[in-house]
Formats: structure tokens, C-alpha cells, sequence
């Protein structure tokens, strides 16, 4: 990274990634963290106001009501989740024109424009590889005779273009990193980085059984 390279950073969802970029703009490389939650939710990071754009309109509206997804018919979920993925991302491409890096979160479709216009790109991905990660939601679908939303075919597509494009691949594990290699992604290109999790106030639900399934991740 040359001293006037610029970052931006993009995800819906916060994970590490609010952490991540205040450490990078602590370094003055910090461009733009474009995020899917109000400025409220995250009104305790120090991050530059006009260095934040925050694009809470078509997923903060879907995650609200997400815990009632289980009722729609799968097809209906996946259109939805892939509505929310296209619109975000116009509005990330549009703030990101001039930054040198792309950052994103895996499933986003930055690589649409990152390639276009010679930018580098970043993904962090918190799963394995998604055509592993499909098999095994199928499994575990059949053996528990539940039906969980699975990835949808466009989804699959858009993060195996991402996996293509991308200069270099996040995991959270080794696991995961193997996962890729299985896949065909050459190993120089994936690196592990064990993402931090804030457990203040976190009570594990061990007492309680889930009986309705919204979005499953492995």
C-alpha cells in the first residue's frame, strides 16, 4: 500500500468490521465506511461522520422482520436478500470511486466495479467457501428434515465472481481456508484472520429449542 492509498470499507452487517475500521483510520487510510446500519446503532465508534455513510433502508427493513422470514416461501426470502444485496451495492459503488482499496464483506458484488476500474479488492468471508457451505446446509437439511433457506443461485454465482476477482481472500479459520483450497483458490490468495467477537453481555440460549429457521450460516 503506497502512503496516499485510500480504503474503503463495506459490509451490511457489523461483526469486526466497525473495529476493523477504526483501526484504519486511525492509520489516515480510512476513505469511507459504508455500512447497512443507522448512525445510531453505531454512534459509539470513532469514526469521522463524513467519512461514515450509513445505507440502512432496504436491510435494516429486512432484518427487522427477519425473524418472520421462516414463513415466506423460500424463493420469496432469497428475492429479497438479493434485492437488498443489488441496492447496496449501487449506493457502495457510488462512494467508492476514488479509493484505492476495496474492503467488503463477502456477497456484496463490489468486484463488478473494483475490476472496471483497477481498484484492489478484500473480501471477508465468515463461512467456507459457498459451494461447501451449500452442501453441507442440504445435509443437514435432509437429516434433520427441516427446510432451511439455502443459497440462492444467484447468490452462489455473484460470490464465486467475487472469489475470482478478489486480490486477496479473509477467512475466519482454517477451516475455511481449506474449504477454498478444495475449491480450486490458490493458497497465496487466502489468508486466516480470526475475527473478534465482543462477549460483553452475551447469555448463550442453550435452554431454549429454535423451532423457526430464518437465514443459516456455516
Amino acid at each position: 500500500m503506497e502512503s496516499n492509498d485510500q480504503v474503503s470499507i463495506i459490509s451490511t452487517s457489523k461483526f469486526f468490521i466497525l473495529d476493523f475500521a477504526v483501526e484504519v483510520a486511525k492509520m489516515n487510510k480510512l476513505s469511507s465506511l459504508i455500512i447497512a446500519y443507522p448512525k445510531f446503532k453505531i454512534k459509539n465508534y470513532q469514526i469521522d461522520k463524513e467519512r461514515l455513510k450509513c445505507f440502512p433502508y432496504v436491510h435494516g427493513i429486512l432484518m427487522f422482520f427477519s425473524g418472520s422470514f421462516g414463513r415466506f416461501p423460500v424463493a420469496l426470502q432469497n428475492f429479497l436478500w438479493s434485492l437488498d444485496v443489488k441496492i447496496f451495492s449501487l449506493y457502495a459503488q457510488k462512494v467508492t470511486k476514488y479509493s484505492s482499496f476495496i474492503v467488503s464483506m463477502s456477497g456484496i458484488g463490489m468486484n463488478k466495479y473494483t475490476k472496471k476500474r483497477g481498484q484492489k479488492l478484500v473480501i471477508f468471508r465468515s463461512s467456507r467457501h459457498i459451494v461447501e457451505q451449500l452442501e453441507i446446509l442440504k445435509n443437514e437439511s435432509q437429516k434433520l428434515g427441516v427446510k432451511i433457506p439455502l443459497p440462492s443461485r444467484s447468490s452462489v454465482k455473484l460470490e464465486l465472481s467475487e472469489y475470482n476477482v478478489a486480490d486477496k481472500i479473509i477467512v475466519a479459520s482454517q477451516i475455511c481456508k481449506e474449504s477454498f483450497l478444495r475449491q480450486g483458490i490458490d493458497s497465496e490468495k487466502v489468508s486466516v484472520l480470526r475475527f473478534p467477537y465482543e462477549l460483553t453481555g452475551y447469555e448463550p440460549e442453550s435452554k431454549k429449542i429454535f423451532t423457526k429457521i430464518g437465514r443459516a450460516h456455516v
